[in-house]
């Protein structure tokens, strides 16, 4: 009960009759939150309240309920904002966080992993920040496998998350950089893989987005 302040990343807005609004976010305190905004519309709030930015927000704390008094911005994430190619990967990842975040389920760590994701997004080599970031979505909610669990060239079954030594129908082929490169995005915080990037086979890309995609799709 009473007020209180936490760090959030903006994950939906929803707009309700008479100027209210429901904002969902990603806080460090409480986890994925929803918090009610009496008369957003027509505040000054809303103007500050926005995507692809760090807020400090101050909210009431009711019986059953979050109410909204107050917003600061502390960081723009601007990179989003650099091309559309940008934007879209920036809705992608928002999407994903509000997927896979259970609600009112607090993890501190975690929180400060995907702001350094944010902060450090280069869209010089915005496809790879792309699946490096969904890979270690996917690790943290235990979805993604080990993919040094088997050795040397293999291939991929998405649904199952199985390997096989040997070609299989419709499963994805992983020469063996390749699937060095998906275990060591699996592995990465944003420091480390910003520091290999640059080395990261190209040839590698599309076979890792389609394990990525791969997995995601049978999460739905």
């Amino acid at each position: 009960m009473g007020d209180q302040k936490t760090l959030a990343i903006l994950l939906r807005r929803t707009l309700l009759a008479n100027d209210d609004a429901i904002l969902e976010f990603l806080t460090s305190k409480w986890g994925r939150v929803s918090v009610f905004a009496k008369k957003f519309t027509r505040s000054k709030k809303r103007a500050e309240i926005d995507f692809f930015r760090l807020l400090e927000i101050h909210v009431f704390q009711g019986r059953s309920s979050k109410s909204l008094k107050n917003a600061a911005t502390t960081t723009l994430f601007s990179e989003f904002e650099n091309s559309y190619e940008a934007s879209q990967i920036g809705w992608k990842w928002i999407e994903r966080i509000r997927e896979s975040s259970p609600e009112e389920r607090p993890d501190d760590i975690f929180f400060q992993e995907m702001l350094e994701w944010f902060a450090s997004f280069d869209s010089s080599y915005a496809e790879w920040c792309n699946v490096a970031f969904r890979l270690r979505l996917l690790q943290h909610t235990g979805d993604c496998p080990r993919f040094d669990s088997i050795r040397g060239d293999c291939w991929f079954d998405p649904s199952s998350k199985s390997f096989l030594s040997e070609e299989k129908i419709r499963w994805i082929s992983l020469p063996n950089e390749t699937r060095q490169v998906c275990e060591f995005l699996r592995r990465s915080d944003p420091v480390t893989f910003h520091e290999k990037v640059k080395k990261l086979p190209s040839v590698a890309l599309p076979a890792t987005q389609s394990v990525v995609e791969g997995i995601e799709e049978f999460l739905l």
